[in-house]
């Protein structure tokens, strides 16, 4: 194979050979900043995450959109360049670039169409200076804060597809009058100067954006190779000069035939649930290329499933293409037989340059036994092109398998960079009456700060428990173009699923202009204050409607802001919706409460304040529903006592409602580095469970934000007496949620050196929770022990029969019945003949496993189970299964609880 010859590639960064650095001149004057393709990009496969400043630290390593390299022939040798393809820019802050005298930027470029575009502008309202496309014709000018998106003085015709030095000129002078700085701004194209002009406005160059504006828009379809920024104002001498350095260096670059650089096979480690049935990434071929001229086909992909231990764990392989494939979509190819063997596959695959990546994944099917492993190899491949012919990576099988477990499943959902945004914040999670989990987030398209910013309301979907997400839908969005309007942003998601209608809800907060946490004021329009905006889906979440808001039903007009959690809000038993929410008063004090609809959206009520006067001051909140019916309020506290608040509303059930509510004494409980947090409700005896059980997760430090961890209550939220850490890295926001088989799930934000870099989403049962710790060894684990008011330092009671039901404790436990109360028991209720079968109904325990079983004499060791029936779910108290004709001898039929 043939490898890259000028280009060494290690851990994403491109490097320029020594061969090809000696031999170039250099610029004129005294660059303060240099950015040159051929040095300096770092990268993820062909993305570019940062162009490192070659003079000293000032690197665009802001990323909006996805920006690429592509290896061109230059006059010299071969070296990367930037694409950028009109949805993408790069830049940096203007903390750490920032001119306001004299400044000159030379850029080498070929712009690829007529579109409109900014070639570059400051990344603050502090300093605009900038070049720009509009009508075919280039502008280039100074703007004062607030002008982001203005059209500039026309300085030149342009020329599309070909590589050009444009050198921007920003002279100072004082006027004639000596009362103000003024300008002259000069437009040089390939060293002559196109046009001059003088302009009154003074502001300098505050930050550096490339292909885009401060405004996040007009991204320009560009290709650059290098950048020069001085603090100074070049001569027509030194513009002529820096033309002729970049030309004699560049040239025309132009695209070069692909070559394959490497093959090498990936190895997936993570862990394959015993519970979940999942498509999970197994192993893949991973290709490495330059060039993009006759691009190489890949027509077959060989490799086997040598090292699993069952191969029935898996119905089916699949095969999928691209560097980010979408495991819960179509596959390009399916093999559900001959598993066993050496197994090859047609494709029609087309490379692109840089990383491609071809996965095998495989399907699995329940039952799978723990620690059982699911491996495989990549054997070969095929492609046609220039390098036409057959080949092995380089590493056919690489250490690492998938374990089956019913422990921690954890993955990364969203990433700064994923599909262009900077970053991504604020969790929300709810599971659907469908049993689909919806993931809600910010999308922080230009940067991760908070509200007025060009923000969107995204969601992803997961049909498999959290295992496979499907592609990001943005649910929210106002147009960013508008004037005046400052990103146009809605954020702060918080989802709700009516468990009575199955609608979806989405609360968010619409910042049109500077009306975001601080800038907001009193009034009830978009123009004056933000918006509570609602929307929902009524298909589980495949389609949304049009945002609206519920603003003026629900604020105080003197308030300065009202708005939802974040998070999630809840439908309580009796079918109420509700939003905890939190307001800014009309002297800018936040306050927690919520907001709540008593006919499933139609209208919408505010509740009174948890706290009306005074302190402590709230904000963020959480609220689960009690057994009791009581709302439970769980709030982000800011008087610098660092742990949660909470809070009960309560309610006379039997003569009153929602609405004659009032709230009890607040106490403080838990750590809390003053963060949003989360609390859910994981199960209640009120729906047929042998416990009631309360979660709360946040970052458990006083101090900072970092070590995520949840707890649960057995008590309803009095006390706290389960723990686990689930992750000791900085860590922020997080939302919960119960799956449909009674794990946990979790959204949290995390990151190696920055709690807000991922939102990762993490999934386990209750039992890893809670531990299996059993005090007094008589085979009953002491969290069921103290939920059912046993005594776990005495084994006598395992066999004890509590509830005098006929079942001893030990035998509850097994059945996972509540040892307390005779009513809730493993038993037949019906057996029935029908027309096509036998009908059974027994009366089981939500999200227990059960199996049908058969024998013909009832004699010990003859029950075996009826195939097809090993594995059944409950979802409720009363479960019913048919047995079909055929599959009915006569004998004797079983359910054992797993």
């Amino acid at each position: 194979m043939s490898l890259i010859h000028n280009i060494t590639t290690f851990t994403g960064l491109i490097l320029l050979s020594a061969e090809f650095a000696t031999a170039q001149s250099s610029p004129p004057g005294t660059p303060v900043a240099w950015y040159k393709s051929d040095q300096g990009l770092v990268t993820d496969g062909t993305n570019v995450t940062s162009w490192e400043d070659q003079i000293g630290s000032k690197h665009l390593d802001r990323v909006i959109g996805t920006p690429t390299f592509l290896t061109q022939s230059t006059a010299s040798s071969e070296a990367p360049v930037l694409r950028f393809d009109g949805n993408d820019s790069l830049w940096i802050a203007s903390s750490s670039l920032s001119y306001t005298g004299d400044r000159t930027i030379v850029v080498y470029a070929r712009i690829n169409d007529t579109n409109d575009g900014f070639l570059f502008d400051g990344s603050s309202n502090a300093g605009l200076s900038r070049a720009q496309i509009r009508s075919n014709q280039w502008q280039a000018g100074i703007q004062p804060s607030g002008n982001g998106d203005s059209a500039d003085t026309v300085t030149g015709s342009v020329t599309t597809g070909q590589w050009q030095t444009h050198t921007f000129v920003f002279n100072q002078w004082w006027n004639s009058g000596n009362t103000s700085n003024d300008h002259t701004v000069y437009h040089y194209i390939n060293g002559t100067l196109e046009h001059q002009y003088d302009t009154e406005t003074n502001t300098g160059l505050a930050g550096l954006i490339l292909a885009g504006n401060v405004a996040g828009q007009r991204n320009l379809n560009t290709d650059i190779a290098e950048v020069i920024v001085y603090d100074s104002a070049l001569t027509s001498t030194q513009a002529s000069d820096a033309h002729s350095y970049l030309s004699t260096k560049w040239g025309q670059p132009s695209d070069v035939p692909m070559s394959l650089a490497s093959a090498d096979t990936i190895q997936n480690s993570q862990m394959v649930l015993t519970t979940q049935a999942a498509t999970y990434p197994l192993v893949a071929l991973e290709l490495n290329t330059t060039g993009t001229l006759s691009p190489f086909n890949l027509t077959s992909i060989q490799f086997d499933l040598a090292g699993t231990t069952d191969l029935q764990n898996i119905s089916a392989v699949k095969i999928f293409t691209g560097s980010n494939p979408d495991f819960s979509g179509t596959a390009d190819a399916v093999i559900t037989s001959g598993l066993d063997s050496t197994l090859s596959v047609d494709l029609s695959h087309t490379l692109s340059e840089g990383t491609n990546a071809i996965w095998v994944a495989v399907q699995t099917q329940t039952p799978l036994s723990t620690g059982n492993l699911i491996d495989g190899r990549i054997l070969g491949y095929t492609i046609t092109g220039p390098q036409a012919g057959s080949y092995s990576p380089v590493n056919t099988d690489p250490d690492g398998a998938l374990t089956v477990g019913s422990g921690v499943y954890a993955h990364v959902l969203r990433k700064g960079g994923d599909d262009g945004s900077s970053s991504y914040r604020i969790p929300a999670l709810v599971t659907t009456n469908a049993g689909t989990l919806i993931a809600g987030f910010d999308v922080r398209w230009n940067h991760s700060g908070d509200l007025p910013a060009n923000v969107d309301t995204a969601i992803m979907r997961s049909t498999d428990g959290g295992i496979t997400w499907g592609p990001m839908q943005i649910i929210m969005d106002f147009d960013a173009n508008e004037p005046g309007s400052s990103g146009n942003g809605v954020g702060d998601p918080a989802l709700l699923v009516d468990r009575v209608t199955g609608r979806i809800w989405c609360a968010a907060l619409w910042s049109f202009g500077n009306n975001g946490w601080a800038g907001s004021g009193p009034g009830l329009s978009a123009e004056d204050t933000g918006q509570y905006m609602l929307n929902y889906s009524d298909d589980d979440g495949l389609t949304w409607s049009t945002p609206q808001s519920i603003t003026a039903s629900i604020k105080d007009s003197s308030w300065n802001l009202y708005f939802q959690g974040p998070g999630k809000g809840i439908c309580t038993r009796d079918g109420v919706l509700v939003f905890p929410s939190q307001y800014r008063d009309s002297s800018g004090v936040p306050r927690s409460n919520f907001i709540y609809s008593t006919d499933q959206g139609t209208t919408w009520h505010t509740a009174a304040p948890t706290i009306p006067s005074g302190s402590p001051w709230t904000t963020e909140a959480q609220i689960v529903e009690l057994d009791s019916g009581d709302l439970l309020i769980s709030m982000r506290n800011h008087d610098g006592r660092k742990e949660r608040l909470w809070c009960t509303y309560s309610w006379d059930h039997e003569t009153e409602t929602i609405a004659d509510g009032s709230w009890g004494t607040p106490w403080f409980d838990q750590n809390c580095p003053t963060v949003m947090a989360s609390v859910q409700r994981h199960s209640s005896t009120l729906d047929g469970h042998p416990y009631s059980v309360i979660l709360f997760s946040n970052p458990d430090n006083p101090s900072a934000r970092s070590k995520m961890t949840i707890r649960a209550s057995i008590n309803e939220g009095q006390s706290w007496d389960y723990s686990r850490k689930i992750d000791d890295r900085p860590a922020a926001y997080s939302c919960m949620t119960t799956l449909p088989n009674g794990d946990i799930g979790i959204l949290y934000e995390t990151g190696d050196s920055s709690s807000i870099a991922t939102l990762t989403f993490m999934r386990f049962p209750l039992s890893w929770l809670v531990g299996d710790t059993d005090s007094d060894e008589d085979g009953i684990p002491d969290f069921y022990e103290d939920t059912n008011v046993l005594d776990k330092n005495n084994a006598a009671d395992a066999t004890e029969d509590a509830d005098q039901d006929g079942q001893n404790n030990h035998a509850e436990y097994l059945a996972s019945t509540n040892a307390q109360d005779a009513s809730s028991q493993l038993a037949m209720k019906q057996l029935n003949k029908t027309d096509s079968g036998l009908q059974l109904q027994w009366k089981s325990v939500p999200n227990k496993i059960y199996t049908l079983e058969y024998s013909s004499s009832l004699q010990q060791g003859s029950w075996l189970p009826v195939p097809g029936m090993e594995n059944i779910r409950s979802n409720s108290v009363l479960s019913s299964l048919e047995i079909p004709q055929g599959n009915t001898p006569q004998g004797f039929y079983r359910i054992r609880a797993n």
